[in-house]
């Protein structure tokens, strides 16, 4: 009985840290994400090559890709995460938020980072994207990037 009643205890304190652990990466989704939305995003000198990427996919929906290279800086512990003005049920895409965090130097197969997602077709779009990472001396680095797609009419 008395192992039993350990069993029931230790479940329970370990159900309640990892719903505390997923709560504590869903804060930092949604703080991101407001962080994005209210950000006055100016054009600035980053050094990353980002191009974001919009296709239509299926009947009425549009495919978007953001490709983020790293152009041989040394990005460790990355964060990022790619937001627009849509209103959608689905997640925005993000890196290093729920999963881990990625490090891209020069032993890295990859040179940089693909983020993904879906929308609904539109005529205006506007896509942000923030990314976060610490560099050769471990200083954080946080970018912020601006895209404004527009659907090309077709006469």
């Amino acid at each position: 009985m008395k192992k039993i009643i350990i069993l029931f205890i230790t479940l329970i304190l370990l159900t309640g840290c990892i719903k505390k652990e997923e709560s504590m990466e869903l804060k930092k989704y949604n703080k991101y994400i407001l962080e994005l939305k209210e950000k006055e995003i100016k054009e600035e000198n980053i050094p990353l090559s980002i191009k974001i990427n919009v296709e239509e996919y299926k009947n009425n929906i549009l495919s978007y890709t953001a490709l983020i290279d790293r152009n041989d800086l040394v990005m460790k512990n990355i964060e990022a995460i790619l937001i627009h003005n849509i209103e959608t049920e689905n997640a925005f895409p993000s890196t290093g938020i729920f999963d881990e965090k990625l490090t891209l130097d020069d032993s890295s197969k990859e040179k940089g980072i693909k983020l993904t997602g879906y929308v609904e077709k539109q005529e205006k779009i506007e896509f942000r994207l923030m990314i976060k990472y610490k560099d050769q001396n471990n200083k954080e680095q946080k970018y912020y990037y601006k895209y404004n797609y527009r659907q090309e009419s077709t006469n």
